[in-house]
This record gives C-alpha cells, structure tokens and sequence, in this order.
C-alpha cells in the first residue's frame, strides 16, 4: 500500500449558540451574535477554521435556520455528512445531560449526519425533555440508551469535558466509563479545560 498523506485541519468541536436569528434563546448564557450562520461566518472568513462542530442543532429553531442558509444557497449539505459553508464544515451536533440512578449528572455530545437525522434525533429526545429548544437540557432516558439512538442514525457519541466537576462523566458521576455507558459505543472522549491530557493516558478506562 502507498503512504497515506495526512491532512491538518484546524477544529472546534463544542461550540454553542446564543439566540437563532429571530432571537429566540438557545444558550441562555451565550451572546446573542452566536447564531448558526455568525459562527459558521466568523470561523470561515475571520479564524481559519476546517472544521466546526455546532451542538445546539437539535433546536427545532436552530434547524430552521439552517433550512433557510440551505434553501438560500448559502449552505449546502455535504455527502456523507456535514454542512458547508465555504471552505468549512459544520458537524451538526446536541449536547445532552443525562442523570443514570444512582449517579451524577453527565454531559454527553452527540453529531449526527444530516439535518434530516438531527430533526428525527429532536422528535425522538422531545418525548424525554421538558425544553427541546435550549441547550445541554436534562434528557429522562439512561446514557446507554442514549447511546443507541445516536449509533442507529449514524451518529457519533462522545462524553463532554469529562474531568470537568460539574457535570460530567468522571467530574461528578462515575468512577467508571462502564457503570453508565456502553464503552463499544463511544468514539471518542472531550477531555475538558480542567484536564491533564497525559494522566488521561494512564486511566485504563480511556
């Protein structure tokens, strides 16, 4: 086989909007300018970004305003996945709390394909969270459920800042990967701020 030629792409993955463009909140701590189509601007023309990941698409208002960037021509949708605008591309993505019995809370980031797949994940997690339209809203299923509805739309699934101590996997509510989620399941972790990458490397967990 030949060499494989490795690409550097300059990411985001955890990115939060404020308020969609008719101003209807999202993220109630996020500013206002965070929309959908101020993000995806700001990472394309003034930071360089390749990649982005959004993870408030689940707002049903957040997916209207990305319906009008796609049937504007602004947006288009990518084969495969991803949404692209100029030369970067935007993974749609929810961030998720989920409460197992007997534990913490954690936080979870789920990117699917499509906004097709996103709308049918916002159908299906409106029947188990009282606020569809916020962010990081408390979802009344157990994680490894989660979990399945994620993988069966293609998705990816990854557990947020997991060190972090509000809020998260290790931080507050489990000392095993295992007691909550299905390690086959996962893709990939996000460490956090509050992280030390190299211990990280030494919990057999991860």
């Amino acid at each position: 086989m030949g060499a494989v030629k490795l690409e550097r792409v300059f990411a985001d993955l955890h990115l939060h909007i404020g308020r969609t463009e008719s101003g209807e909140p999202v993220k109630i701590s996020g500013s206002r300018d965070l929309t959908f189509r101020n993000i995806a601007h700001e990472a394309a023309i003034r930071k360089g970004i390749g990649l982005l990941g959004v993870i408030d698409c689940h707002s049903p208002g957040v997916q209207k305003d990305i319906i009008r960037l796609l049937d504007s021509g602004e947006m288009a949708e990518v084969p495969g996945g991803g949404i692209r605008y100029r030369d970067t591309t935007i993974l749609l993505g929810a961030e998720i709390e989920v409460r197992d019995e007997g534990c913490g809370p954690a936080h979870h980031l789920a990117y699917l394909p499509t906004l097709a797949d996103m709308t049918q994940f916002t159908t299906w997690m409106a029947c188990h969270m009282k606020n569809v339209n916020l962010s990081s809203q408390r979802l009344y299923v157990p994680a490894r459920l989660l979990q399945e509805e994620v993988k069966s739309r293609g998705g990816l699934f990854i557990p947020a800042h997991i060190f972090t101590p509000h809020k998260s996997l290790f931080g507050s509510c489990s000392d095993q990967l295992d007691q909550t989620l299905d390690p086959a399941l996962i893709d990939a972790v996000e460490l956090g701020l509050s992280s030390d990458s190299r211990m990280a490397g030494l919990i057999p967990d991860l």
